[in-house]
């Protein structure tokens, strides 16, 4: 079975992922699309305050494939250009040899890739006698080693989730192979994005990916994949791509999948633009002193036309500009959850005690009416008393004339983790 880093890393820090571990040392041994990769790694890595020393070395040689990797290592050839970031900015210098790196200090992880265009059988040929011959370097005996399974491009093929499809089974088998070598699913991780709303390829050019969302998306699974830390928890992002912290939620679901089911490509949920900003509810949640890293985001099941009615059951009603959320019971929205609200949107719970409203509240003290003026919700004890169930009824107003349910967005719910 081929194993992901995720678990070898949780193997060696079992029961305590969000533990200081002192440093990480990570070398990548790779090409431009190594570049992409490790962009943001070391802010990420910071991220997750598991560290108190963070040290990336990333050898690049354009178009470098396993075959040209180990023909470079074997006569000791100064062809890369070596990167470096201890501190969060990356230097670098040309000349260096694989050799002259892997033995510059004790790595806890090195990784290495193949070319774009040998991410399918014909890229694996060499992988096992380059990896034996950096085994035979590393000077750390518990060094972890990783295989970088990249992404698909439009260079390659038009055809990127066949593409993509390709490039796991290829990777599950020559991988899975090697004794000791783990997988990073940045490619499958890149895939599952592009099934989301995200406009376009997630590339800059037809191979490279955009330096926004793409290098970020593909960073976030390799620093998740390396630590096995929730990337669920990951605030940073980097402020010269403003669209990577409104897209967070979708970046960090694809992830989250790559990560579950590295050689599967797992359609979003995020197919349609929901309006969600990541970076704005943030905002907001800080502001009453609440961090939005401590909830998930809940995935709401509209029911447009519709509306709850405690008189009427728990199946939702016809009722024209209204929508509905699906009906959630006490442990999927447990006391310190929230409910955001946006400008021009009211919404109203409505309780029940039983899933099909069998027991109908005749006087209505179930129709939270009070509660639909808030723009935040904050689900406590109170709010559920002896009801176990709650559905939402939501309306959009504007010069207090209703308007269309067209926008959802308007309308988040976050559960307490």
């Amino acid at each position: 079975m081929v194993k992901t880093v995720n678990s070898e890393i949780s193997a060696r820090n079992t029961g305590a992922p969000y533990t200081k571990r002192g440093s990480i040392k990570l070398l990548s041994i790779a090409n431009s699309w190594g570049d992409d990769s490790v962009k943001y790694l070391w802010n990420i890595l910071n991220d997750t305050g598991l560290y108190d020393e963070i040290i990336i070395g990333h050898l690049y040689s354009g178009g470098c494939d396993t075959e040209r990797h180990l023909a470079s290592i074997e006569v000791g050839g100064k062809n890369y250009r070596y990167y470096f970031n201890d501190g969060g900015v990356w230097t670098h210098k040309n000349g260096v040899s694989s050799n002259e790196a892997i033995a510059e200090r004790d790595w806890d992880v090195i990784v290495t890739q193949t070319a774009a265009k040998n991410s399918c059988p014909e890229g694996y040929v060499n992988v096992a006698a380059f990896l034996e011959k950096v085994k035979s370097l590393a000077t750390n005996p518990d060094v972890v080693f990783c295989w970088n399974m990249t992404w698909a491009s439009p260079e390659n093929d038009s055809d990127l989730e066949g593409l993509m499809k390709r490039i796991q089974k290829s990777a599950r088998e020559a991988v899975g192979a090697l004794e000791g070598v783990s997988v990073i699913p940045t490619g499958t991780a890149i895939q599952n994005v592009r099934t989301s709303f995200i406009d376009g390829t997630l590339n800059r050019d037809r191979t490279h990916l955009e330096l926004g969302i793409g290098c970020y998306t593909a960073a976030l699974a390799y620093a998740g994949a390396i630590t096995g830390y929730d990337v669920g928890r990951i605030n940073w992002t980097p402020e010269d791509q403003p669209e990577v912290a409104k897209r967070l939620h979708v970046i960090k679901e694809c992830v989250k999948n790559a990560l579950e089911h590295p050689f599967e490509i797992t359609k979003s949920r995020y197919t349609e633009s929901d309006g969600f900003d990541f970076k704005k509810d943030a905002d907001i949640l800080r502001a009453t002193g609440k961090d939005i890293n401590k909830f998930d985001d809940v995935e709401i099941k509209w029911k447009d036309n519709l509306r709850y009615n405690p008189k009427k059951g728990a199946a939702p009603v016809k009722s024209n500009f209204h929508f509905a959320t699906q009906l959630f019971s006490k442990d999927e929205f447990p006391v310190g959850s929230i409910v955001i609200v946006d400008d021009l949107y009211a919404v109203t719970p409505v309780k029940y005690k039983t899933a099909d409203g069998a027991e109908p509240d005749e006087d209505l003290s179930a129709y939270d009416t009070n509660l639909s003026s808030k723009k935040i919700l904050y689900i406590d004890k109170d709010f559920w008393g002896d009801y176990n169930y709650v559905g939402f009824n939501i309306s959009m107003y504007s010069d207090e004339l209703p308007i269309s349910y067209g926008s959802h967005g308007g309308v988040r719910i976050y559960k307490a983790k």
